[in-house]
């Protein structure tokens, strides 16, 4: 059973610019929210919309391309946010040779690349698995940034038949179809936990599956959602239409309040719509599919 996660706020910015930019951009005339709408922490315009997701107990890391809310007691991000421009305005670069300590971290539950080592003896394979994807972060916004990608705040133990099939196919249909298709989109992604997971190597809380938020503004200023969940033993190539959710199952499931400095008639509709004809869910996620053009 999938149960769901409880934030406590700290702010550890690796890239403070954004920060101070998106700050500095905040209106001081009088307040004109809408009724039902909360103040969202003006630094979340980086990464998304409607502020950062609320609830959990997660610290608030910022990046140069995308924010994760990171559990110490899981040792795995809670969520990853993220906006994907339409455009590819860097080349995919190089992938280091290891993953990197995120020294934001107390050293006690810091990870280092071998926490996450394959022991002996399982009968399947884990990944140390992207939820911020390396290669849209690479292509929107830069080498530095593909790099902090890497970084083990950013990971979560994956299948590898998930994460290299069917996971990785979902990351390319997002980069390099919706978000050309729907002029950029913003993306939320994370774990989902059962009541007691196991845990990788004796340290790192191992997920039962993982959800994905896509969320595209329309030239009439309606939003459009898609929420999808996928478990750890999904492979190969599946319909995306096997995994369609809602936000609000993704929040039940979670413990999480997305999208929450929405007017809250917008955030209802929002969180509980299945997805329109626009984001063709009976395309099959591919691997090899040329879509992938790179994405990996």
């Amino acid at each position: 059973m999938i149960v769901p996660y409880h934030m406590k706020i700290r702010i550890y910015p690796i890239f403070a610019a954004v920060a101070l930019l998106f700050s500095a951009c905040v209106s001081t005339q009088p307040d004109s929210r809408t009724k039902g709408e909360t103040q969202a922490d003006p630094r979340s315009r980086a990464y998304t919309f409607g502020g950062f997701p609320a609830g959990g107990d997660a610290l608030l890391l910022l990046n140069r391309g995308y924010a994760v809310g990171y559990s110490e007691d899981l040792l795995n991000p809670l969520w990853a946010a993220y906006y994907c421009g339409p455009d590819k305005l860097y080349e995919n670069g190089k992938r280091p040779g290891t993953f990197s300590s995120d020294a934001r971290l107390d050293s006690a539950v810091r990870l280092t690349h071998r926490d996450y080592n394959r022991p002996l003896g399982l009968g399947f394979t884990y990944d140390r698995g992207h939820m911020a994807p390396n290669y849209a972060i690479a292509t929107r916004y830069g080498r530095e940034a593909q790099l902090e990608t890497f970084l083990l705040t950013n990971i979560c133990p994956q299948r590898s038949s998930l994460n290299q099939q069917t996971w990785r196919a979902l990351e390319a249909l997002i980069a390099n179809v919706y978000a050309p298709r729907f002029d950029g989109v913003w993306v939320i992604v994370g774990p989902l936990f059962g009541e007691d997971p196991s845990l990788y190597n004796g340290k790192v809380a191992i997920p039962e599956a993982f959800y994905c938020i896509v969320v595209d503004k329309t030239e009439s200023g309606d939003f459009r959602a898609l929420a999808l969940i996928m478990n750890q033993n999904v492979s190969g190539k599946r319909k995306l239409a096997d995994f369609v959710t809602t936000i609000r199952s993704i929040e039940r499931k979670t413990g999480l309040d997305f999208f929450s400095a929405m007017p809250d008639a917008i955030e209802e509709k929002m969180e509980n719509s299945t997805p329109e004809r626009e984001w063709q869910i009976q395309i099959l996620l591919d691997a090899n599919s040329p879509a992938l053009a790179g994405a990996e």
